[in-house]
């Protein structure tokens, strides 16, 4: 039976709701957003030196070379290397900070999560400082067509998915808890997209139509975003 419960037991390890997995355990390779930005040749050297120093002060202890949890952060010496995290698809996405897992997970989850000093990230000079360097990091190459998360709600996921998961296992039935649970903006891997396409989800109900998926997948490699607006 292809919608098994194993399958269900797979996506919820997948993000951390069983057995202590996390998304940021998973294949950790770069890959192409489809994003509508290309590389900025030029980046601000002084933004990416802000965001550097923010980064280093709350997240490196954990997240970099030799540290307690997932590596990040190539930080040898103690120094986090800015031009290898800006190259990973995985947790950036040029030009868009709303976009990329790694500003998300820092605003959003929050994070740090448990630190000795109780370090978060919520100075809002800081969080500017990302912002900046994560948007500095592209150029805008194209217009704007891209699927919004308004779209793949109305259309998809309330009446074929929010009925069983709002109070299901796992739960989600707006923006952010779809981002904290089945989707990492950006990665082809994604629960939400490999259970829709290999018919695992929606369970009981029809399989989704190919257009459906498509959009689903355009949606996430484009920066899984909340809206136009």
């Amino acid at each position: 039976m292809k919608k098994s419960f194993h399958s269900l037991i797979v996506v919820l390890c997948f993000f951390g709701i069983a057995s202590g997995c996390s998304p940021e355990h998973q294949n950790s390779a770069s890959f192409s957003s489809g994003s509508l930005y290309e590389p900025n040749p030029n980046p601000d050297p002084v933004l990416r030196a802000n965001a550097k120093a923010a980064f280093e002060n709350h997240c490196i202890e954990c997240h970099g070379t030799g540290g307690t949890n997932t590596k990040i952060f190539d930080s040898p010496g103690g120094s986090i290397n800015m031009d290898n995290l800006a190259q990973n698809r995985r947790y950036i996405s040029i030009g868009e900070p709303e976009g990329s897992y790694l500003v998300r997970s820092i605003y959003t989850l929050p994070m740090p999560a448990i630190t000795p000093s109780n370090n978060f990230f919520t100075d809002p000079v800081e969080q500017k400082a990302v912002d900046d360097w994560v948007k500095d990091l592209g150029i805008l190459t194209g217009e704007d067509n891209r699927i919004y998360f308004d779209e793949i709600e109305a259309d998809i996921l309330a009446p074929k998915c929010y009925g069983c998961h709002e109070s299901g296992a796992p739960s989600f039935s707006d923006y952010d808890s779809v981002l904290s649970t089945i989707v990492i903006p950006g990665n082809p891997d994604s629960a939400l997209l490999r259970v829709v396409k290999s018919g695992e989800m929606p369970r009981n109900q029809p399989d989704l139509a190919p257009e459906e998926i498509d959009r689903i997948e355009s949606w996430i490699m484009n920066g899984a975003l909340e809206s136009a607006n």
